[in-house]
């Protein structure tokens, strides 16, 4: 996902497929149409008795639009990259990797723009692109750069399942189904091995998806948060004794 800017590698030691891949973008989201979302009063719902009562330091502050994050992305993947071609582990067999046809099938050119009507939605489009394209190459990349083959323990699935937490929309964990992960993990360091085999053995959960429908609010609420985050100014909380 926009993450080839940045360092140039020598011609023909990225390999076709795994360019493609990362060369890829999704296609651009917009919402439904001027004026109109699923709650036209202003805002999705009521705020909720705890979402009044949370504690200080608990409560949002400020919306932060993060301009560079994509860029600071693409420049994290491409020195992993120079990284593995340093030390002569990157590999040439693209192996389980989506192909050009399969990227360009027919689920993959559907209309957005007229489906995206829920945060579920989105996390169902991400969950069939880009959960899908990505993983074996950040997994190679970062697991377990010197096997032989791109290949991915990373698991990104809609639920993370653990009592106590609320859901999440999405969530990145590593899976060792059928001892893979040993198998791919055999000359790595017994440090990662370690770090990996634990974080493998505990479900845990590498990072968190919060995803949002374009149309959550009003058009005029939704640019009000987006000039938020650009000027970097303090959230209202609503507050019980603001009721």
């Amino acid at each position: 996902m926009y993450l080839m800017e940045g360092l140039s590698h020598p011609e023909g030691t990225v390999p076709k497929k795994v360019q493609f891949v990362l060369d890829w973008n999704p296609q651009v989201l917009t919402a439904r149409g001027k004026n109109t979302a699923r709650n036209p009063i202003g805002y999705t719902r009521p705020a909720a008795f705890y979402d009044k009562h949370l504690a200080s330091h608990l409560v949002l502050e400020r919306v932060v639009y993060l301009d560079t994050l994509v860029s600071a992305m693409g420049s994290t993947v491409d020195q992993a990259i120079q990284d593995a071609i340093n030390k002569g582990f990157l590999p040439k067999d693209a192996g389980p990797l989506d192909t050009v046809k399969a990227m360009e099938r027919n689920d993959y050119t559907e209309n957005w723009a007229t489906s995206l009507d829920s945060k579920l939605r989105v996390a169902e489009i991400y969950l069939k692109h880009a959960a899908r394209y990505c993983p074996p190459i950040a997994s190679t990349l970062v697991i377990h750069p010197s096997f032989r083959k791109w290949h991915s323990v990373l698991m990104w699935c809609r639920d993370q399942n653990v009592a106590r937490w609320a859901v999440a929309d999405g969530v990145l964990q590593i899976s060792d189904k059928a001892n893979l992960l040993q198998q791919l993990l055999e000359n790595e360091g017994n440090t990662t091995r370690a770090i990996i085999g634990e974080l493998a053995s505990q479900d845990a959960a590498l990072a968190v998806w919060e995803m949002k429908s374009l149309d959550a609010g009003p058009v005029q609420v939704m640019e009000q948060i987006a000039e938020m985050g650009v000027a970097r100014a303090q959230f209202k909380w609503k507050r019980c004794f603001e009721s």
